[in-house]
């Protein structure tokens, strides 16, 4: 698939390692997470196995879907993720990158129902863009063989339109990341940018690492060295709608950032309020557009989701991201 009238440029990952990219704390405090994680996850299985009075959530959640006759609604939601059209009025967006088209994938989540890797690849079908961003979290289940993860995330990767900018999210393990970038298909933003030009101008995509989990985002690093936001206007690419780096970002100049995480609820009441709270965030944030300041923000309802393969009154998206000037 080629992306209409685009002239910006798919910048390789650079040949420094992750831990340059990333930062040599932020590379040791990601790791010792994701072993405390393996550690946590092992000790619950334990608990299950010996104790038996412990449940998993997603058991307990499909149990109660299919107890109430609405598992088949839900699950059929959860794999017809729709194209959302939007344009944003953004402050600091100028007259002449008018219209810059990004198409906006998050919380992928690909091994938890691959049946959803045919459906992303259909909704993306002859989508017209100038880049396209993935907000992290491209698996789900760590017990997931990394092979059928990068199998699964390489089909949507192959079917997006170029070039494909991302972060990981908290679900990804560093791991993951090399592999990803080894397909030619995407470049991971770790804490970095890269400066991309549109219409004669130029502009800066910032990414940054998860903040909910590995806590290891660095919006400092990221822009470290990039060009003055009044010369080259700044996009952020989070993973989730963190306050403290939206703030942060507001305060950087940043125009735009889009992001995901909370999956918008997933399973919402009617009227899309979230049944159960999501990492203490506000509602505001939950889902749909925001602002910080003079930054606008966008929280995808994601592309998957997680825990269980389903969705009630919160239909996931494939958002198709045009700036314009306030």
């Amino acid at each position: 698939m080629q992306v209409a009238d685009s002239r910006i440029p798919f910048v390789p990952p650079p040949a420094h390692s992750l831990a340059e990219r990333l930062g040599p704390g932020h590379h040791a405090h990601r790791l010792e997470r994701h072993r405390s994680r393996k550690s946590i996850a092992l000790e619950r299985r334990n608990l299950l196995q010996h104790a038996g009075r412990f449940l998993p959530v997603n058991r307990l959640v499909e149990w109660g879907l299919r107890a109430t006759g609405l598992y088949k609604s839900a699950r059929q939601e959860f794999v017809q993720p729709r194209l959302v059209h939007l344009e944003h009025r953004c402050p600091r967006w100028p007259a002449d990158l008018d219209g810059l088209r990004i198409l906006h994938l998050t919380d992928l989540h690909a091994d938890i129902a691959p049946d959803l890797v045919a459906a992303v690849v259909e909704g993306v079908r002859g989508v017209e863009c100038d880049l396209c961003v993935i907000t992290g979290d491209f698996r789900n289940d760590y017990d997931t063989p990394q092979e059928l993860v990068l199998r699964l995330n390489r089909e949507i990767l192959a079917a997006l339109p170029q070039p494909v900018y991302g972060t990981l999210g908290n679900h990804d393990e560093l791991e993951l990341a090399e592999p990803l970038e080894a397909t030619g298909l995407i470049r991971l933003l770790m804490n970095e940018h890269v400066v991309l030009p549109f219409r004669g101008r130029r502009f800066t995509l910032a990414g940054i690492d998860d903040t909910f989990f590995y806590e290891t985002g660095d919006l400092a690093k990221a822009l470290d060295g990039a060009p003055p936001a009044e010369e080259c206007p700044r996009i952020l690419l989070q993973h989730g709608p963190d306050l403290k780096v939206s703030r942060e970002a507001d305060a950087a100049e940043v125009a735009f950032s889009p992001c995901g995480h909370t999956h918008g609820g997933q399973l919402c009441l009617p009227g899309g309020r979230a049944i159960v709270a999501i990492d203490d965030l506000p509602r505001r944030v939950i889902a749909g557009g925001w602002r910080e300041g003079e930054m606008v923000g966008y929280t995808s309802r994601g592309t998957g989701g997680c825990r269980v393969p389903a969705r009630i009154n919160c239909p996931g998206e494939i958002t198709l991201h045009t700036l314009r000037p306030a």
